[in-house]
């Protein structure tokens, strides 16, 4: 149930109803939490939230659900995902730009490429192995 109430609430971002995607991750995040499943979806959840305060405007809170964030991919035990990684990073670019933290943005963008080298790298030994 917790991931499809993610899910909803990602519907809802990309219609970019950012207050119901805001109660509907933060209803995934309780049920998570609550049933003590430290899993990918608690991730894309605290995520979720992040981008939802981001594009309302609310930086700080945004900052604080991407370093929760961050914390739910590594006790997810995804964080040797390098595209998930990627991604974290251009979400966490992409907010420190709108905070004016342009030398942050930049470290995260650069964080964000290396990632996706070392997953294009992956890629091509996979194929020539």
């Amino acid at each position: 149930m917790a991931k499809t109430l993610n899910y909803i609430g990602r519907g809802y971002l990309g219609l970019q109803k950012f207050d119901s995607t805001i109660y509907y991750c933060n209803s995934s995040k309780e049920q998570l939490i609550n049933n003590n499943i430290k899993d990918i979806n608690l991730y894309y959840t605290f995520l979720n939230i992040g981008i939802s305060h981001a594009s309302l405007g609310k930086y700080n809170l945004a900052v604080d659900y991407f370093d929760t964030a961050l914390i739910a991919l590594t006790e997810s035990g995804k964080i040797i995902d390098s595209l998930i990684i990627a991604g974290y990073y251009y979400n966490y670019a992409l907010l420190t730009t709108l905070t004016g933290n342009l030398k942050e943005a930049n470290e995260n963008f650069e964080k964000q490429k290396l990632y996706t080298a070392i997953n294009l790298v992956g890629i091509i030994l996979f194929w020539q192995g």
